[in-house]
């Protein structure tokens, strides 16, 4: 037997689908909703902004024949150009809540899950790259 604890769903709640349709956010929810899609986009945007920084100073590292300088960047670059792409996605995502009308629910949690995988690739790309960059300086080294 499976206690419940207080605050929980019920068991196989999970399994439930998302909306039963026809749900609309207000407006005041809307904004809110708005407004964090605004942010993941400006978030993107910074994080692209890392990227065309990084492969710029790559290429010059590599045009300066500092090949090493060039191939320690690239992880960077990679992780910044990659969580560029997944908030943008995120952000769409969560503006498409606020245009769409009905299933508002449904379009949320998709968002949310968007935003949620970002975060979490974001952070195993950065744990990637700290990795490769050091294996990198070590075997570059020399």
């Amino acid at each position: 037997m499976n206690p419940q604890m207080p605050g929980q769903p019920p068991p196989g709640a999970d399994q439930a689908p998302l909306s039963s349709g026809g749900y609309e956010f207000q407006a005041e929810e809307d904004v809110s909703i708005e407004r964090a899609g605004a942010s993941a986009t400006v978030w993107a945007m910074c994080a692209v902004v890392g990227a065309v920084l990084l492969g710029t100073l790559a290429f010059v590292q590599f045009y300066l024949d500092n090949v090493r300088g060039a191939i320690l960047v690239l992880p960077l670059f990679l992780v910044c150009a990659v969580a560029g792409w997944l908030y943008l996605g995120a952000g769409r995502a969560l503006k498409e809540v606020v245009e769409t009308q009905g299933n508002d629910v449904e379009h949320l949690m998709r968002a949310l899950d968007r935003m949620a995988k970002a975060f979490r690739y974001e952070v195993i790309a950065t744990v990637v790259a700290v990795v490769v960059f050091a294996v990198l300086a070590i075997v570059s080294r020399g």
